[in-house]
């Protein structure tokens, strides 16, 4: 009996070592590097696609390619996805943004520099504000003064007041911030991802919403 409960708990352990394994595509390319994940497109002796861990899509060159192979591996939990150091720092800059374009971007268009960076949100609220700008300007920042009849109609005469100049210069601020604030963003977003790819700690979050029955726990997790 003791037999079969033993043979029966090491025939277990072997199963959950086998489901905590994973088989992943190896490529070894000529500079030393080595790129894991799944080939999910092979056209022989032109190019390969391989599915990384994260879930980017990378090809290579066959002519870059010394050989293939299959390895057994256990799921990374906090470490690093990325083998080398040449390969963190190749995928860093094919995923990276560069302020500078969401500077150029917001100045063109408004929203775009935040949508570049990712959050479409934020530039909106920049949008709203600097519209709402505009018409407090046209509206409340402009004085009617009676100028007489001419023909039995009465004429009026308009010129800006305080307000008006208030809300220009408030127009003006908000783009100004728009555009440094799209550059932030887009920091953002380079740093979620450097931490992403040499940590392998996504960036987390938590939201407390309160309920009827007290409240609940959402945590985030952004890459």
């Amino acid at each position: 009996m003791k037999s079969k409960i033993l043979r029966t708990i090491i025939l277990l352990a072997v199963v959950s070592l086998a489901f905590g394994l994973e088989r992943v595509d190896v490529i070894h390319l000529k500079n030393s590097d080595i790129i894991k994940g799944v080939i999910v497109e092979n056209v022989p002796n032109d190019y390969v696609k391989i599915e990384l861990t994260c879930g980017s899509i990378m090809s290579y060159n066959y002519r870059d390619i010394i050989k293939f192979s299959k390895e057994t591996v256990k799921p990374p939990q906090t470490q690093s996805l990325y083998t080398s150091d040449s390969q963190k720092l190749f995928m860093y800059k094919n995923l990276k943004k560069s302020p500078a374009t969401a500077v150029v971007l917001s100045f063109l268009l408004p929203s775009t520099g935040h949508a570049y960076a990712g959050n479409w949100s934020r530039g909106l609220v920049f949008t709203g504000l600097k519209i709402g700008s505009i018409v407090f300007a046209n509206t409340v920042g402009i004085d009617e003064h009676y100028a007489g009849r001419r023909n039995g109609y009465r004429y009026y005469r308009t010129e800006p007041n305080v307000g008006f100049y208030f809300c220009m210069a408030g127009l003006v601020a908000l783009s100004v911030l728009e555009l440094v604030d799209a550059s932030n963003e887009v920091k953002k977003y380079n740093q979620k991802w450097y931490n992403f790819i040499y940590t392998g700690k996504p960036s987390l979050g938590m939201k407390i919403t309160p309920n009827r029955d007290g409240a609940n726990l959402m945590l985030t997790c952004n890459f």
